[in-house]
């Protein structure tokens, strides 16, 4: 109905509760189908997006959650199978790793790769200036003291 979806896992909506197979919806709302991980440590913009300019580089992070380490951002490689969808950023191969396309009457943005990993480091980077120019461009109150906080990185409560 006109909304707009961030999905920053590209392997959401890949199966139901019962683990069934939901790969097909998952292309339907993602507009992309992953096929494996990506070997990428960041992500670079293509476009003018949300205030950053064409070429800004946003690294991936690894980070170790319940005595796992993940890739970085858990960068997943994905096909576009919407082809009237748009890449916004790649990864340093020239692959896809941020898309958007319309479903219906609303917008879908898919990252290929975690933007919302928690580490101390991600301050330094540009994430957070994209993150609050997304959430601006899509009429949301920024700066509120919600904001104000910061979750330490798993393993370190």
């Amino acid at each position: 109905s006109g909304g707009t979806l961030v999905c920053g896992d590209a392997d959401a909506f890949s199966s139901d509760l019962a683990g069934n197979d939901t790969s097909a919806t998952q292309a339907r709302i993602l507009g992309i189908e992953p096929t494996g991980s990506a070997d990428a440590d960041r992500l670079i913009l293509k476009v003018n997006l949300w205030d950053l300019e064409p070429g800004t580089t946003l690294p991936l992070f690894s980070m170790k959650a319940w005595d796992e380490t993940t890739s970085p951002g858990m960068a997943r490689a994905v096909r576009v199978v919407d082809k009237d969808a748009e890449v916004l950023g790649t990864y340093p191969d020239g692959s896809p790793a941020i898309v958007r396309h319309q479903l219906g009457k609303g917008t879908v943005i898919a990252f290929a790769a975690n933007p919302f990993a928690p580490l101390v480091t991600v301050e330094k980077s540009s994430w957070p200036k994209l993150i609050k120019a997304l959430q601006k461009s899509l009429g949301c109150k920024v700066e509120r003291p919600i904001w104000r906080f910061a979750l330490p990185p798993p393993g370190r409560i």
